[in-house]
């Protein structure tokens, strides 16, 4: 099962207020009008889940699922912190590590504060990455 539609945020929830939501659905880039500073803009049209603005809040699927595997899919702008929360407990780690010699349980794909990444997978900022998990 494929939890985002690609379309709209059906099936999804806010922990917050939607007005202060900054999700939308479009394709994510990097702000041609600012390249060095690693912005990302989101150009209206179907196929990622984008989060436009910070701060924002957090996003989760209105079903609940038990053992999966997961391949998240991301870009992120230089200097950015997030993650994607899986069954509510553990937090898969997406930060901007690049170029870090040694990776703690904080860096990009630790579970946050339970487990080290093996190694450092970052790339360079603002180009998309594949990270896949199982739980």
């Amino acid at each position: 099962m494929e939890p985002f539609n690609g379309k709209n945020l059906e099936g999804w929830n806010l922990r917050q207020p939607r007005d202060r939501g900054k999700w939308t659905v479009g394709a994510a880039q990097v702000d041609p009008q600012i390249p060095r500073d690693d912005r990302l803009i989101a150009e209206e049209r179907t196929g990622e889940l984008i989060n436009r603005d910070v701060p924002s809040v957090d996003i989760y699927t209105v079903v609940k699922f038990g053992d999966c595997s997961i391949d998240l899919e991301f870009m992120i702008p230089k200097d950015s912190n997030s993650g994607v929360y899986v069954m509510g407990e553990y937090e898969i780690q997406i930060l901007d590590s690049f170029g870090k010699k040694d990776v703690t349980w904080s860096d990009l794909g630790a579970i946050y504060e339970a487990a080290v990444p093996k190694a450092n997978a970052a790339k360079a900022r603002a180009s998309g990455r594949v990270w896949p998990s199982s739980f």
